[in-house]
């Protein structure tokens, strides 16, 4: 195993030390601008680092990653060993801003042919290696995320052609035999992930000592390398033994910092940080969507727990509580690698969108229920989370919303998991009502309409449909099909009905991409 961590000696000349090198050379400190550690927590975040300066030259995380992965490739070509096909195993939470970093990052490398699979799904796999069509749960709680995956595992015993799915693509394998490849699929049921790892368990061990003290992370001047590593020897040690010590000495004011732990002192902290109400709330989102699926908690063979921090025994202990003698604990660390080297031999791996997305229109007969105003912005449902991809077309029409309209804007909009089952606008028959639940599919129309504040847009600048001439309100202006690609892009094609006379209509735009999803 290679740690996730990286040194820069010269910016210009892209001279780095990476993996065991950062340690053996003592520059594994947190302070050090140089220092780079946990990359994929910092590339999945939400918030993006600030390049740092160093040597004149705008550091980022994405470019301090790229060292990285050059330095591995590179150790891997000093074996003999080829580097021209590659499989990448990444995390759950934003998965497809880190593929495509990876895949711009691996073309510049060498790289010709990219597998790509997130870890949890790779895990379940590592841990079935011999029974099919079971369905798993997978926790992989490491240095900086939980991820927790429901999967069902593939039928072991079908021929593949050797490639693998993900995003859409298909990675190796002529188009003749990608069209014939027999059923070999893992199924993902449902995923969920936080941002929590065993960074965060070390920094709240360090805070309790301090406490102790009086004392805050900002008041230690030693090295932080030092003090965090004694929190993580703790951490360690408690999942092995029952007592251990922190012992640090800060060499700046000749401060030993000393105090005596237990496995109940750790689980304490982890209970006051609220560790195991997040820990519940991700495995009760993974299960609820598999339930969609059609799959119970009680239909779950097989818990598989990877990742270092997994092995925290408070943290085996709770997923006992839940699960039973289900859990499996014994591969926290290869079961990745070895479901990645299944993968590789020919299993697909199908996936899902894992939020729902609406189409923003304006709703002239919603009624506030507190200052009854009429009228509001809202958000037509068109794919839903749990929907397989590519999808197929999804016909919507829109009308005019004022007289003289010269374009209609179509604003896509990312809907929370769950808000869009609160209920549905069924039109059927030309009769209106309200249905709650998700419904067979029938030949009425369909609008699922979510309020905007439940809704965060993803296409910040709409794509505008010009209309000519200007439309007026009453009847439908245009016709939208709207469906998700292999490459998780939502399209569209619009055709404007005026005077189609029961046509499909004049096409306006074909197959146009309204925003990437996921």
């Amino acid at each position: 195993m290679i740690p996730s961590l990286l040194y820069v000696e010269d910016a210009r000349r892209g001279r780095v030390l990476a993996g065991q090198e950062v340690i053996a050379a003592g520059q594994d400190n947190k302070t050090d601008p140089r220092f780079f550690a946990a990359f994929k927590r910092a590339l999945a975040a939400e918030y993006r680092e600030p390049a740092r300066q160093l040597d004149g030259v705008a550091v980022s995380y994405e470019q301090a990653g790229a060292w990285f992965l050059a330095k591995v490739l590179q150790a891997v070509r000093g074996t003999g060993r080829r580097t021209d096909e590659v499989l990448f195993t990444l995390p759950v939470r934003s998965f497809e801003t880190y593929a495509k970093w990876l895949s711009a990052v691996s073309q510049g490398l060498g790289v010709q042919q990219m597998h790509i699979l997130d870890e949890s799904t790779a895990a379940a796999l590592g841990y079935e290696v011999d029974r099919s069509r079971v369905p798993v749960l997978v926790f992989d709680f490491g240095g900086g995320t939980l991820d927790v995956s429901a999967i069902r595992t593939p039928d072991l015993a079908a021929q593949q052609v050797g490639f693998l799915v993900r995003l859409g693509r298909l990675f190796g394998g002529s188009k003749e035999e990608q069209e014939q490849i027999q059923e070999g699929t893992a199924t993902v049921l449902g995923k969920s992930c936080e941002v929590l790892g065993g960074e965060d368990i070390d920094l709240w061990i360090g805070d309790a000592v301090l406490q102790g003290y009086g004392k805050t992370r900002t008041d230690v001047s030693m090295v932080d390398r030092q003090f965090k590593n004694s929190a993580e020897s703790v951490k360690i040690a408690l999942s092995t033994g029952t007592t251990t010590a922190f012992s640090c000495f800060d060499t700046a004011t000749a401060q030993i910092y000393n105090r005596d732990y237990s496995r109940s002192d750790l689980e304490e902290i982890l209970d006051r940080h609220g560790f195991f109400t997040t820990m519940q709330q991700c495995v009760d989102s993974a299960l609820r969507q598999a339930e969609l699926e059609g799959i119970r908690r009680e239909d779950l063979r097989h818990v598989a727990l990877t990742g270092g921090s997994s092995q925290i025994p408070s943290v085996q202990r709770a997923m006992r509580q839940l699960f039973g003698d289900r859990v499996q604990s014994h591969k926290p660390f290869e079961a990745v690698a070895h479901g990645a080297l299944r993968a590789t031999r020919g299993i697909k791996v199908e996936d899902f969108l894992y939020h729902s997305y609406g189409i923003e229109g304006w709703n002239g007969s919603h009624v506030d229920p507190v200052t009854k105003d009429r009228g509001a912005f809202q958000y037509d449902v068109v794919f839903y989370a749990g929907e397989r991809y590519p999808t197929g077309e999804v016909e919507r029409r829109y009308p005019c919303a004022e007289r003289n309209q010269e374009a209609i804007d179509l604003t896509v909009g990312e809907i929370d998991y769950g808000v869009e089952r609160t209920g549905e606008v069924v039109f059927e028959q030309g009769q209106l009502r309200l249905q709650r639940s998700q419904p067979a599919v029938t030949s009425g129309r369909r609008y699922n309409l979510v309020g905007a504040d439940q809704v965060t847009p993803v296409n910040p600048t709409p794509l505008e449909v010009q209309l000519d001439p200007p439309g007026q309100p009453g009847p439908d202006r245009i016709r939208c099909l709207f469906h998700v690609d292999g490459d998780r892009a939502l399209r569209v094609s619009v055709y404007d009905l005026r005077n189609a006379a029961g046509g499909s209509g004049k096409l306006l735009l074909r197959d146009a991409k309204l925003a990437d999803v996921r």
